[in-house]
């Protein structure tokens, strides 16, 4: 073949793959310098290191990520910090250029980024968050719920090294857990290994919260959703293989048969849990992880792991549906893994078959949906009038530019919601002195009354740059600086589902 034709086609196929829509590439080479920095760009089925050339001191989160083609600032994207912190990445946010790095003005260095691929995405924070909300536990994660419910018993189970492209690749070998058809790629902690991804899950918070950043870590500084529930009177139990890796109140199995695997020991426990009265019961299948690691992803060994997993899975949704308790069942990996030269598995690494596990959700024995919640007005009102999520967005909105200052530096963004003077309208106040709001984890905030005044440009938000609120919301007051002053941020109450006239 002519050696130009060989060219040109090598080049087509190259444009065709780079415009893939997870497929990312770099628009500048890898080479370094005095004047470039380094992030790690992570999508669902893609990892990029990009190199860019500072902008003087630094420059804005989407102008890092413009240099990554295919980027857009249409998914969610994530950001990663070397102090374990996980949150969602502000466009907008300026990030300081410092030796090779990228920092934030907290001074925490950035690691990595993770985008969606222009869909939204989850974290593992999520299952805590599902859990808790399910049993009507207070619990003060932001982190958005996978479904939401009012089931009589949580089941979750995590099945540890699945990671979302693994399952995906292999989802013949897993029909039982492809069945439940809620699945969703979830972003696990760094480094992604157990007990720092599964702290995230259990909480509901990241590693820079939670206090397990680490493989020698094992104290949480935050409740798991089964200590929440203990809390409450409720019954609950982990069960777990033979090693504690986390302070917590685990019931550990060993390998009694001697197969090799406590997972059978553990699977035998967990039926009969779900035959007795526990209301949360969460068992930790280990067997696919220990699999990869002895034989690599791509084994024979690691297909009948994974069938053997699907089919316990198998077992337990048969036995909910089978139950007269409504059930909401939860799934999760706390990390993915790849194959390394050798061809065993690993993981730890800031590397979207590592970073990106997954999470699943099942309703059974006559668990249904609820509705998102919206927002209640009451108190010195002649009505106390209830909207629901979808009625809240239908009712006449302000879209406008507001600033927010907190001691981390000015955003502006901007934020779609009802004006408060107009959400007061139909509740009919009287003779209110002062407003309070209520967020859904119990914090509140009052304020003057002439907040609710036509004009003050005081709204209770749904969407920020033309996308929902999740982490802030779905809703949130939102206050300008000229009622509130310089800083803002610390009166506009995330998460409000109560806003109450005081007399």
């Amino acid at each position: 073949m002519d050696r130009r034709l060989l060219g040109a086609l090598i080049l087509l196929l190259l444009l065709i793959t780079g415009t893939a829509a997870y497929n990312l590439v770099p628009r500048i080479d890898e080479g370094g310098g005095e004047d470039t920095a380094s992030v790690i760009v992570i999508a669902p089925n893609s990892t990029v290191k990009v190199t860019v050339r500072a902008d003087g001191d630094g420059m804005r989160i989407e102008d890092i990520l413009g240099n990554v083609k295919g980027w857009e600032d249409n998914g969610t994207t994530y950001c990663y910090t070397d102090d374990g912190g996980l949150f969602r990445a502000r466009m907008g946010s300026f990030a300081h250029f410092d030796d090779g790095a990228f920092s934030l003005e907290g001074g925490e260095t950035i690691l990595g980024f993770a985008w969606g691929g222009g869909t939204d995405i989850q974290t593992l924070m999520s299952v805590s968050t599902t859990a808790a909300l399910a049993l009507n536990l207070s619990h003060g994660s932001t982190a958005p719920a996978l479904v939401r419910t009012d089931a009589d018993r949580v089941v979750v189970l995590e099945l540890d090294g699945l990671g979302r492209e693994i399952l995906k690749k292999n989802d013949v070998m897993a029909p039982n857990i492809i069945s439940l058809g809620n699945i969703t790629p979830a972003l696990s902690a760094y480094p992604p290994i157990t007990n720092v991804g599964t702290s995230m899950a259990v909480t509901g918070y990241p590693s820079s919260e939670n206090g397990i950043l680490q493989r020698a870590d094992h104290s949480l500084r935050k409740p798991t959703f089964l200590e929440l529930a203990s809390r409450h009177g409720l019954e609950e139990v982990w069960l777990e293989g033979d090693t504690q890796f986390l302070d917590a109140d685990m019931e550990t199995h060993v390998d009694i048969n001697g197969n090799g695997s406590a997972d059978d020991e553990i699977h035998f426990s967990l039926l009969r849990e779900l035959n007795g009265s526990a209301d949360v019961i969460m068992a930790h299948y280990h067997l696919l992880d220990d699999t990869g690691h002895r034989f690599g992803i791509n084994s024979g060994e690691y297909e009948g792991a994974l069938s053997i997993l699907d089919s316990r899975v198998g077992e337990v949704m048969q036995e909910l549906r089978s139950s007269d308790r409504s059930t909401l069942l939860v799934l999760f990996s706390d990390h993915g893994m790849h194959d390394d030269a050798d061809g065993l598995g690993v993981h730890g690494s800031m590397d979207h078959r590592d970073m990106f596990a997954m999470t699943a959700y099942g309703l059974f024995g006559g668990a249904e949906e609820s509705p998102e919640p919206g927002i209640v007005i009451g108190g010195s009102t002649e009505n106390e009038v209830e909207y629901t999520l979808d009625e809240f967005r239908s009712l006449p909105s302000l879209v406008g530019n507001y600033t927010l200052k907190s001691s981390g530096g000015p955003q502006t963004n901007r934020y779609t919601g009802v004006p408060l003077h107009e959400l007061l309208q139909e509740a009919r106040p009287v003779g209110g002195t002062s407003i309070k709001a209520y967020s859904v984890d119990g914090m509140s905030i009052q304020y003057p009354i002439d907040y609710s005044y036509e004009g003050s440009g005081v709204i209770v938000a749904y969407a920020m740059n033309g996308k929902d609120l999740t982490d802030d919301g779905p809703l949130r007051v939102i206050v300008p600086q000229s009622l509130a002053g310089e800083y803002n941020s610390q009166v506009c109450l995330k998460r409000v589902v109560r806003i109450e006239v005081v007399s």
